[in-house]
């Protein structure tokens, strides 16, 4: 039976609860029925008699069914077909009510609740709704819809803050204490998931929902395993679990499982390995063995004389079928070679490190275990011989060659002096987490990779510093980093400290964290304070004199120099950068210098750029611009130009509105500060700042806009990097 029949049956005239006790249908799907055969009788043939009456039939033939049955049915529809049956009839409506049914068609609906990991969290949630999965399914759905306002609101009140500003994640703490982190997060995830469905909708609210999910997992879940990991053993940890860690910390929710998002390159290398050890020494104990380990981890499993051979398989294949280190002889890389090249090598910073995460995790998968050592570069990795004390190290950036310790000092080219003992030892696990994590903030670019994400690497760098643990020195450089934009963040830690250490402090000290926790609450409100001030600024500027200029915010425009494109962000009347940029860049060289319209622009390549009105244009193919701010100033785009969120469209309008310009802005509306030239207005020079609003937090709102990126061009000044100066304010 068609439920979708009995669905069309009941919308042409049944009412819910009424009904036939003879047929055990509604009485309005007899009426239609003695209404089809009268109209029928004055007809030529009677094929659309027959018709209903196949309909009804098959609705009399599905309710004669069990309700044993009829629940079995019902147990693979969804909500939606659950909820059209129900208003159908008494009977359907109290099948449809049972548990089994629910619980079938909520995990349906919300596939990922139903891993195990999360039964615990389901448990809790179902005891607040008296166990009834229904209600559960109601619940989750409320929260759907409260989490979609709140992240649509977010785009207009914080558009103006670089990163993730704490009255933001103070209004998801409140949405987690309610409903829990596993209903939340698996909402966030359902926004974030929409982008494959179509990416350019709800750009705005993906850009929050993915912020504020890294920010829960980071402190829920990513933080405690790695406490985990900084108390093992030295000889338990080593880099590619640090570099996995690490690699979840940056996108969590792109790492929806356990597994990196490298572990199929690692496999694959390893098992090439495995098929190249095959090859070469087919008697090898490994040559046995039917494909790699599925983790890098635990000790070295062949005697000592069976390891070189490893070693020599994991290098033909590293440096000779892979070619990662060299030109491959200037020709071009095709195949997997230029994936893995890709992968592994092509990297501003830390290519040894890297290198030697990939080769102790491809050896670690073929039962030999090596560790980093604090050789100066990173290029060497231990592996410690079974018998005796003697040590062999492996330099993945001389091809793999193995030395000891006293051919590596006999080395000419390496002209080492004053040479350490400690050069030689195992890295300590504090170093070589910090060292990775200070590695991937410094590469790490993306178009997925806020201000906030970079703030969080900052503080996971302080974390490992001190093994993850919550002590004095670790509270100090955390508020150095979240401070200014995270105060409460700060607070609570504070708290926790108290607690767990107050017995042992001194009375001083605990009046100088108190102290501190009321200044971080101070903090706090000057943020909501300042955050008050912009919205009353940008209603002030809607009522400015218009100004005449090419392009609206959210147009795709060209460079005619330089030919990237860009998104329009926000504009000035004029050049209002110092005067030191003016005559760095040659504005004034331009042919209509400095008094014109300058534009603030979102570059496809990542960076921000401030553009003279006669540098840019239309592009005639406007297509999406891949920057990871893009979600922070619109909600849509659709397929000529970029929607700005409210806020923005209300400060900048369109022209044939009314204009905002600085020059007609009254006096003391903005503090008495000019027009920010930064991507929705920020300070483009590094001197010459125009003061802020007095009492205001001049590097939380505004001047946070910028990105790390700056490309410096004659004739279009462009910004400093604002996440330095964002950080500014809370060192």
């Amino acid at each position: 039976m068609d439920l979708g029949q009995d669905y069309m049956v009941q919308n042409h005239g049944c009412q819910a609860r009424d009904v036939n006790p003879d047929t055990h249908l509604p009485s309005g799907a007899m009426q239609l029925q003695d209404d089809c055969t009268s109209s029928s009788s004055s007809s030529a043939n009677g094929s659309f008699v027959e018709d209903v009456d196949v309909v009804l039939t098959s609705q009399q033939l599905l309710l004669a069914l069990p309700n044993e049955v009829l629940e079995c049915i019902l147990c693979h529809t969804d909500i939606p077909s659950l909820c059209a049956v129900s208003e159908t009839c008494w009977r359907l409506h109290n099948v449809q009510s049972s548990d089994k049914v629910w619980n079938a068609a909520f995990f349906r609906r919300y596939p990922r609740l139903a891993a195990s990991t999360h039964q615990a969290e389901l448990d809790l949630a179902l005891s607040q709704v008296e166990r009834n999965w229904r209600r559960l399914a109601a619940w989750r759905s409320s929260l759907g819809v409260l989490v979609c306002h709140m992240l649509d609101q977010m785009g207009d009140k914080y558009y103006s803050v670089g990163g993730l500003p704490d009255p933001a994640m103070q209004q998801m703490c409140e949405l987690v204490a309610e409903h829990g982190t596993l209903l939340v997060k698996d909402e966030l995830l359902e926004i974030l998931d929409s982008e494959l469905v179509d990416s350019r909708e709800y750009i705005s609210r993906r850009y929050y929902a993915r912020m504020l999910y890294r920010e829960l997992h980071r402190d829920l879940v990513l933080l405690p395993l790695f406490r985990q990991f900084m108390r093992r053993p030295t000889h338990h940890m080593n880099i590619p679990e640090a570099l996995h860690l690490i690699d979840l910390w940056v996108a969590p929710e792109k790492r929806r499982r356990d597994d990196s998002e490298l572990k199929c390159h690692y496999m694959r290398i390893a098992n090439m390995s495995l098929a190249q050890l095959r090859t070469s020494r087919p008697d090898h104990p490994l040559a046995g063995w039917s494909a790699c380990k599925s983790d890098p981890f635990g000790q070295t499993l062949w005697a000592d004389q069976d390891v070189p051979a490893v070693f020599d398989a994991v290098n033909a294949v590293l440096y000779d079928q892979l070619a990662l280190l060299g030109d491959n002889d200037g020709k071009p890389r095709h195949g997997y070679p230029a994936v893995a090249h890709q992968l592994f090598c092509d990297h501003d910073t830390g290519t040894p490190a890297v290198l030697s995460a990939l080769y102790a995790t491809v050896t670690g998968m073929l039962g030999v275990n090596v560790h980093p050592v604090q050789f100066p570069g990173n290029c060497l990795l231990l592996w410690p011989k079974l018998a005796g004390t003697d040590y062999v190290f492996v330099d993945v950036m001389r091809a793999g060659l193995r030395q000891t310790r006293e051919e590596i000092m006999r080395n000419p080219y390496l002209r080492l002096r004053n040479v350490d003992t400690h050069w030689f030892e195992p890295i300590p696990r504090q170093q070589m987490v910090h060292r990775l994590v200070v590695g991937t903030a410094q590469s790490a670019r993306s178009p997925h990779l806020t201000d906030a994400d970079l703030l969080s690497l900052d503080a996971l760098a302080v974390w490992s510093e001190s093994d993850c643990r919550l002590e004095y020195p670790c509270l100090y450089g955390l508020s150095q980093v979240y401070g200014g934009i995270r105060p409460m963040y700060i607070h609570r830690l504070i708290g926790e400290f108290l607690r767990s250490a107050g017995p042992s402090m001194s009375e001083q000290e605990r009046e100088g964290l108190q102290d501190s926790m009321e200044l971080m609450s101070q903090r706090y409100e000057q943020i909501l304070q300042e955050l008050k001030h912009h919205q009353e600024v940008v209603c002030l500027r809607r009522n400015a004199v218009p100004v005449q200029r090419r392009c609206r915010v959210g147009d795709i425009v060209r460079h005619r120099k330089y030919s990237y494109l860009a998104a329009v962000t926000g504009w000035t009347s004029q050049c209002h950068a110092s005067e030191s940029w003016i005559e760095q860049m040659g504005v004034d060289r331009l042919p209509r210098g400095r008094h014109q319209p300058f534009f603030h622009l979102l570059v496809e390549d990542g960076s921000n750029r401030y553009a003279a009105d006669e540098n840019v244009e239309l592009a005639d193919e406007p297509c999406p611009i891949g920057h990871r701010e893009i979600g922070r100033y619109f909600v849509r785009y659709d397929g000529r130009r970029y929607v700005p969120v409210a806020a923005l469209a209300q400060r900048y309008p369109d022209p044939g509105e009314t204009d905002a310009s600085d020059e007609a802005e009254p006096a003391g509306a903005a503090g008495g500060e000019q027009e920010p030239a930064g991507a929705a207005g920020g300070e483009p020079g590094a001197s010459g700042a125009a003061p802020g609003p007095v009492g205001a937090l001049p590097t939380l709102v505004e001047e946070a806009d910028e990105t790390e990126e700056v490309v410096l061009e004659e004739g279009e000044p462009l910004e400093s990097g604002g996440g330095g100066v964002a950080l500014g304010d809370g060192r």
